[in-house]
């Protein structure tokens, strides 16, 4: 008697294996952009993945988010695991103007779902009409916009609006802000050289 054995995937090894496709085609749009750490990118094998159980308030914004990201392959990719990654605002230091107003996940890295500890990879979120303060780290930052109505400041330069597919660099202490004007911004992010993330200031953080 034949036995017809059931291979469906489980619901961790499905979402791993979406983190695994978004990670890929970042890797992919990252190499585009000339930035060599996408190298790091490539395995990436999601060994912690994890579906969360709650999720931050801003986290709100990302079916507008993906919705105005263009058509392709990594919009393919967040749209079969977004809503269900573990986002977080984190510990690291916050203004009361932001509360809320912003989450993030990192995917790749030390404190990530999988990758080394050489590197940091991840997602940002923030959302409409929100200004996030100057800030800086000693990792080098390389953002690579997904989606949203942004400007940027770098240093004490003019606030630039940032496109869909527009790469941006931060050197270690580059200070920089973002802004969202009518749509939320989503962007991925790398860390490279010194990730420790007790080096990163912001203007106006709260005392803890």
């Amino acid at each position: 008697m034949n036995t017809l054995l059931d291979f469906t995937a489980s619901p961790a090894d499905e979402l791993a294996a979406a983190i695994e496709t978004l990670v890929a085609n970042a890797a992919i749009a990252y190499a585009a952009s000339g930035v060599d750490a996408a190298a790091d990118l490539v395995p990436f094998r999601a060994t912690a993945a994890r579906a969360a159980v709650t999720q931050p308030p801003a986290l709100v914004n990302i079916a507008a988010a993906l919705e105005g990201m263009p058509h392709g392959a990594l919009r393919t990719a967040l749209e079969a695991c977004a809503s269900r990654l573990p986002w977080t605002a984190g510990d690291l230091p916050k203004s009361s103007a932001i509360v809320d107003r912003f989450t993030f996940i990192e995917i790749a890295g030390p404190d990530g779902l999988g990758g080394s500890d050489a590197m940091r990879f991840g997602l940002y979120l923030q959302a409409p009409m929100t200004d996030y303060p100057p800030h800086d780290h000693e990792a080098e930052e390389f953002y690579y916009v997904l989606s949203g109505d942004a400007q940027w400041q770098k240093n004490d330069g003019p606030f630039a609006n940032m496109l869909p597919g527009t790469m941006i660099h931060h050197l270690p202490r580059d200070r920089h802000a973002m802004r969202t004007l009518d749509a939320p911004l989503l962007a991925m992010w790398i860390w490279t050289g010194d990730i420790n993330m007790a080096t990163y200031r912001l203007d106006g953080a709260m005392e803890a």
